[in-house]
């Protein structure tokens, strides 16, 4: 039960990161002069555009007193720290970081597949493999402990936790 509510939540949040993207595809040819032909600076504007923004709303949404993104509140979830209590914003930074290193990774191989750069072909598809390899390890991992704990939970000393009733 506690792992539907997760994915749940994970689909309802995923849902507002596709509905960010699809603003961001209609805006693109307003946002195109910052994709230059330099895979650094392309990667550097889409961590602005896109990353940043998901990263800032899973950290504030988290470390909110609410303690949880929009699919957490309504799968009746919340982020709590090791004693139950909610999580500071510098410790929920460091948690969404960790959830989103794949990611990342993801996008550096992409933009240097697609555009220009000094990289070595077989560094960029090392990296890109990594990515794949740290996100299937990030989805199996909760399987293989008592508390359902991810990595990034792990990591950060969190933990997500059932939102009592009011």
């Amino acid at each position: 039960m506690f792992m539907r509510r997760r994915f749940t939540a994970f689909l309802i949040d995923y849902m507002i990161i596709v509905g960010y993207g699809v603003v961001l595809g209609l805006l693109s040819p307003l946002l195109s002069p910052l994709f230059t032909d330099n895979a650094f600076t392309a990667h550097l504007s889409s961590f602005f555009i896109l990353t940043l923004p998901v990263y800032l709303y899973f950290s504030i949404f988290e470390a909110s007193p609410f303690q949880a993104t929009l699919g957490k509140r309504a799968a009746k979830l919340r982020v709590a720290g090791s004693v139950n209590t909610g999580v500071s914003l510098s410790r929920s930074l460091v948690r969404s970081m960790i959830k989103f290193l794949p990611w990342e990774m993801a996008h550096f191989a992409v933009w240097r597949f697609f555009l220009p750069t000094d990289l070595p072909e077989l560094v960029i598809i090392m990296i890109a493999y990594a990515a794949n390899g740290a996100a299937l390890i990030y989805l199996i991992v909760p399987f293989l402990n008592h508390d359902r704990r991810f990595i990034h939970d792990w990591a950060s000393g969190t933990r997500v936790a059932v939102k009592e009733r009011n």
